[in-house]
């Protein structure tokens, strides 16, 4: 239950900033922005978090039925224009997995397999 607070408290507090600014993300993204913030520096620690994130996002496809469900709709309702969309998303999705890809694999030289401890052929420490 810890965990769902924390993690839910942190989704608040990014709604807060975003209430406040004039022009930014959403507040789940500010949230998740001071969640890795507070990760970092130690505040919080990755196992008061994780149940409650494993939790989530096993339900995480439950929250995309809805969205879908619209989507199908409006897609119907544009047209020639849904093609439009339709090609734009393929392609940022592709972009975004293909540069997620290259992050994972040490570009920037930010690696969750360097962050970890693994060396340049995965070995342990």
């Amino acid at each position: 239950m810890r965990d769902l607070a924390i993690l839910l408290a942190f989704a608040a507090g990014g709604q807060w900033v975003a209430d406040r600014l004039p022009w930014s993300p959403p507040g789940t993204v500010w949230g998740l922005v001071l969640l890795a913030a507070a990760l970092k520096v130690g505040w919080v620690r990755m196992g008061w978090v994780e149940q409650g994130a494993e939790f989530l996002l096993g339900w995480l496809s439950l929250f995309f039925i809805p969205l879908v469900v619209n989507g199908i709709d409006v897609l119907g309702a544009m047209g020639w224009r849904a093609i439009e969309l339709l090609a734009i998303l393929a392609v940022s999705t592709t972009l975004g997995l293909i540069a997620a890809g290259w992050v994972a694999e040490g570009g920037l030289g930010v690696s969750p397999r360097r962050a970890a401890g693994e060396g340049e052929l995965g070995h342990g420490r």
